[in-house]
């Protein structure tokens, strides 16, 4: 995994390492409240509630990131965002919001792992907001053992001349739902 940038989570969200100038990676609660204009705008503003478990994310997220890359800045190596879960029968709200601004790119993968074989459940959406002319990878693994529930969804929003790429692999769980 040379060259990828690792932002581990465990339970309670650690700082980010810096990647770029001007780009930010933060979990959302410092966002909140030091960098609500680049987040505001953004959160919640993507995503449709089209069902109950939309409703609950919204309603109960208490970690996730703000990836935030300026105008014109193209992020090499790829930025991985891993979740390992630890606790028995703990659920997990999870809301990433990414912003890629014109003419930028970011790779970003997303994985849920866990160290023990015990029902738990993790809902997680990431939202995407992609300017003009940015580009965004998005990859997401989910390799949980047969007594997890994971539902993820990812949204999207596409400026004119943007490009998402969307890989999603699902190894494992319960119940294992991914929507885009």
């Amino acid at each position: 995994e040379d060259g990828i940038r690792d932002t581990s989570v465990t339970g309670v969200q650690t700082c980010a390492l810096p990647i770029s100038p001007g780009v930010l990676v933060v979990p959302l609660k410092e966002a909140m409240a030091k960098h609500a204009d680049k987040l505001t705008p953004y959160l919640g503003q993507i995503m449709q509630t089209t069902h109950g478990f939309h409703a609950l994310n919204t309603a109960l997220f208490q970690e996730g990131f703000l990836i935030y890359v300026p105008e014109g800045i193209q992020v090499e190596e790829p930025l991985s965002l891993r979740h390992t879960q630890a606790s028995v029968g703990e659920m997990r709200c999870i809301r990433h919001v990414v912003v890629a601004e014109k003419n930028s790119a970011l790779k970003l993968i997303e994985s849920y792992t866990q160290t023990l074989d015990k029902p738990y459940f993790t809902s997680v959406m990431t939202e995407v907001s992609l300017a003009e002319g940015a580009k965004v990878s998005h990859t997401k693994l989910q390799s949980e053992g047969g007594a997890a529930f994971h539902l993820g969804d990812v949204f999207v929003k596409q400026a004119q001349n943007s490009r998402f790429e969307s890989h999603s692999i699902s190894l494992g769980a319960q119940i294992g739902r991914a929507h885009v």
